[in-house]
Parts: C-alpha cells; structure tokens; sequence
C-alpha cells in the first residue's frame, strides 16, 4: 500500500495482514493528577466567561476532516479499508442547510482486497434539507444549563446501563450538527463532569496540531473494548476532536491493539453573516 497522508499525518504500511492505522496520540500525564470534574470545571468556568458571540439570524458553519477504518467479512474473511473524509456543514438561519461530504479513495492492503469492497470508492456527496428537515439535534439548538442539556441529549438516545458512552456519543452527534457559543460548551463541558468512569488523561497535540486536553471513557458499548476520548481546548473549552480506540481485542478486525478506528477532528464551527 506504500505511504498514506491523511490529515497532516502519516503512517507506514503495517506487516501483511495487519492494516494500517493512524499512530496513537502522543500523551502528556498530568502533572497533579486532579480529578476529571475539576479540571473540567475550571476548563467550563474559562468557556462561560468568553463573549457570546450573535447567533441570531447567522449561518453556522461546521468543518470536520475524519478518518475511519472499515470492515468487510468475504469468504470468511475480513477485509479492512482505511478511508480519509472531509465534511462542511452549513446551516441557514431558516435551519435548511448543505452537507458537503468528500471522502479519499479507500485504501487497502492487496488489489485483491481491493476487487473484494462493496463500496463506494470515494467522490464528493451533496446533501440538502429543508427547513424542519434533519435530525433533532439540528432542528432546535442545544441548551446551557445542564439539566436542560441532560434532557436533549438523551432525547432521541435515552440512557441505560451504557449511560456515559451514549452521552459522550451524543455530544459527538451534536459537535458534527452544531457549532457551539461559549455558554453551551460551557454546558456540555459541566454535563461531561458529571460522568463518574471519565478520566482525564493529559495533555496532547491533535492531528491538526492543536495542543488539547484528553479527557477519556472506556466501554465495550460497541462490542468491542475500547476508549471514546475528547480533546479540548482548554483556554475556550472547543472542542478539538474525538477519537474511538481498540484497547484489548481486534475482534474481527485485522488490527493490532491498540489501534485508533475513528478520529474525527473538529476544524470549524462558527456563526457567519
């Protein structure tokens, strides 16, 4: 497969068999070793003093470059394809909007894998809605006070035993839809305070260069056991990126762990004219 660039970053071609896979973000430790709450307290205190910016009949903006590892079984065997994404959302005021999807052409281990997908291979997609159309958390902004907060995110994913995950992954479903004014990071950063298994695990440049806080969850919600992480800035509390990583096992997967299967980094969000 050679040499692969995705996002600023590159990885060497793994021994045959093993697919390729971003390298694991560089982790600075803490230095005091305070709880996560605290130091995301401190981090939502800084988010709800900065300007709010004039959202009121401005367009928002949402810029994502990604990275994803795919899976196919054939013949009893899986084939893995590493593909780069970029998406730009743009939401009106009226709330109709535009998703701009771009995705690189999947990359694999051998032309024989290649014949194999049964997928696309790549291109540019254009997605339109109307106003009202789309999910739920592009219709109605997100609130900024947590218990407000609470309720929307588990609206269309109500919790259970998986409940820190399915929040964190709602999040995630909102930063992909919303660009967030300081008072709602604010929220979302106080919300994620009070998840009891979160860790705060140090400080690490993003791979768009940014240097951030990682704040990380572990779970076998998906079927596999693997840590949901974010990245914050921790000046405005911005969300940099998220990352889903393979801890113990592969599964099915021809991965060695741990290994990076999703990172998505959040480039843009913003209010315009």
């Amino acid at each position: 497969m050679g040499m692969a660039s995705i996002a600023g970053y590159q990885w060497w071609t793994a021994p045959p068999g093993i697919a390729a896979t971003p390298p694991l973000l560089t982790i600075q430790p803490p230095v005091t070793g305070r709880p996560a709450p605290l130091v995301l307290a401190e981090i939502a205190d800084r988010a709800a003093a900065l300007p709010a910016p004039v959202t009121a009949g401005r367009t928002e903006k949402v810029t994502i470059r990604a990275w994803y590892l795919h899976g196919q079984v054939s013949g009893g065997t899986t084939i893995s394809a590493l593909q780069a994404e970029r998406r730009e959302l743009v939401r009106r005021p009226d709330g109709s909007g535009t998703i701009v999807g771009s995705k690189e052409p999947p990359e694999f281990q051998s032309e024989a894998d290649r014949r194999e997908w049964a997928s696309d291979h790549g291109g540019q997609r254009t997605t339109t809605w109307a106003a009202g159309g789309r999910s739920f958390f592009n219709q109605h902004r997100p609130p900024s006070t947590v218990e407000q907060l609470r309720q929307y995110l588990w609206r269309p994913n109500p919790p259970d035993s998986n409940g820190s995950v399915k929040t964190l992954q709602a999040m995630r479903e909102v930063l992909r839809e919303r660009a967030l004014p300081p008072g709602e990071r604010a929220a979302f950063l106080r919300l994620m305070a009070e998840r009891p298994e979160l860790r705060h695990e140090g400080r690490a440049q993003d791979r768009a260069g940014r240097w951030g806080e990682v704040f990380s969850v572990d779970s076998a919600y998906a079927g596999l056991p693997a840590r949901y992480s974010f990245l914050l800035d921790a000046d405005t509390g911005a969300f940099l990126g998220y990352e889903h990583m393979l801890t113990t096992t592969p599964g099915a997967l021809n991965v060695r762990v741990p290994a990076v299967t999703t990172y998505e980094t959040f480039l843009d969000g913003t209010f315009v004219d």
